[in-house]
């Protein structure tokens, strides 16, 4: 299928770039910053569950630098059509919150029939109904997420400028997401309160989980930075380098001993603060 845009057709093909922003190298990872996201939602998740994916969408806009960041779940319309509603945005785009594009032509339900993210450049010149919103699509980042048996959800981030994301903004949204994804997993799973001290002590954890990956990481930013300043890459560049791929490995046994081996202990124990129907979490999105 093909749209016109200016007096010319627009190919699908022509709006979809994920190929090409897969070979763009990622900048260094800020995981400062990161860390301090997460601690957020952990905190939001404990104290205002509701607010929830409105944090996420916040976190995203803010770590990639985009323009707007949105949530867009999948539902049925009560004509039948299937369709991605706007649940949740920050930054541009607001006044497009609740609004709803097709699900069978959409860059949605593309995301979600390939089950992998897509990125597009300038989408309108082929969706042109986004032409509505007055503001360019100069590129926009679409990360498919399922929330256990719910519908389908994106999470995206889009920019109007020069802005041109790269492989770290979608690891970032990655992250996010999965931490985001955790919680309420964990959360539909509990239905009654646990004590003060299990919660403070899931909290705990979650402020562990930032510490611990960011400590490893930050040594092998520094030797990076100065392999960098090297001429060449010396006897002492070959040991930095040996300590980076330490750090680096240190790191992922970390993040993958709590992730993985602890992740059910922090949601289970903190998601008993408030049992959070995944329904009402998508509706009561933006109130916040």
């Amino acid at each position: 299928m093909e749209t016109s845009h200016g007096g010319q057709p627009t190919l699908l093909d022509e709006v979809i770039i994920t190929e090409a922003f897969a070979t763009r190298p990622a900048r260094i990872p800020n995981f400062e910053r990161e860390n301090a996201a997460l601690r957020r939602l952990a905190e939001v998740f404990l104290g205002s569950p509701e607010c929830l994916l409105k944090e996420l969408v916040e976190s995203s806009l803010e770590l990639c630098g985009a323009d707007a960041a949105g949530i867009s779940v999948e539902t049925t319309e009560p004509d039948g059509e299937q369709v991605f509603r706007l649940i949740a945005i920050a930054g541009t785009l607001k006044s497009e919150l609740g609004r709803s594009v097709p699900r069978n032509f959409s860059p949605f339900g593309i995301c979600v029939d390939s089950g992998v993210p897509q990125v597009f450049a300038n989408p309108e010149q082929y969706y042109t109904y986004l032409l509505g919103t007055q503001l360019p699509f100069v590129e926009a980042l679409l990360v498919p997420w399922k929330l256990g048996n719910g519908p389908s959800v994106i999470i995206w981030i889009v920019s109007h400028g020069e802005q041109n994301f790269d492989p770290e903004d979608l690891r970032v949204m990655s992250t996010l997401a999965e931490f985001t994804a955790m919680s309420l997993r964990h959360a539909s799973d509990e239905d009654a309160l646990q004590k003060n001290a299990e919660i403070a002590a899931a909290a705990k954890l979650a402020a562990k989980l930032a510490d611990q990956i960011n400590n490893p990481l930050q040594a092998v930013q520094s030797a990076l930075a100065l392999i960098e300043q090297e001429q060449g890459l010396t006897e002492k560049g070959r040991r930095l380098v040996a300590i980076a791929e330490a750090g680096t490995t240190q790191a992922g046994l970390i993040a993958k001993e709590i992730l993985n081996s602890n992740a059910a202990e922090i949601h289970t124990v903190a998601s008993a603060a408030i049992t959070i129907e995944q329904e009402d979490l998508i509706k009561n999105a933006n109130e916040c």
